[in-house]
């Protein structure tokens, strides 16, 4: 393998052991939007199952409704806010991914046209080594 190839494969290698990482990263990112998105629909149906019973309230009960009601609704916008970021986190790295897969696909195409060439080059030379009479037969 030349110099030229064996470089261009390094370069490769580099970019697979990138694509690790952020695929890792990827990983955590979904899982984590996932786990808040999940939260704010749960903190939805306890804002929804906060209504207060049908029938007479004290009023206390009615401010201890009211209070809880306003937290869980901060907390729920919280969670969404989160939520739609951690979707673009997972968008972008997703993005970053292909990229880096194209990348690495054209690291590898080069190496193989330099070792491909490098090849060729070897046979030329070798080609020229023989004795006139035996160029261009098999050896």
């Amino acid at each position: 393998m030349g110099d030229r190839a064996r470089l261009i494969e390094l370069l490769r290698k580099r970019e697979v052991l990138r694509m690790r990482r952020v695929s890792a990263d990827l990983g955590v990112t979904a899982a984590e939007h996932d786990k808040t998105a999940a939260m704010a629909e749960k903190l939805a149906e306890m804002i929804s199952g906060n209504a207060p019973p049908p029938g007479e309230i004290t009023a206390s009960a009615l401010r201890a409704r009211l209070g809880l009601g306003v937290k869980l609704e901060a907390q729920r916008e919280i969670a969404e806010n989160r939520a739609e970021f951690l979707g673009n986190e997972v968008a972008q790295a997703r993005r970053k991914l292909a990229q880096m897969k194209r990348r690495e696909t054209i690291y590898g195409d080069k190496a193989a046209e330099e070792r491909h060439g490098a090849a060729e080059a070897r046979e030329g030379v070798a080609e020229r080594l023989l004795p006139p009479g035996r160029r261009g037969r098999p050896v």
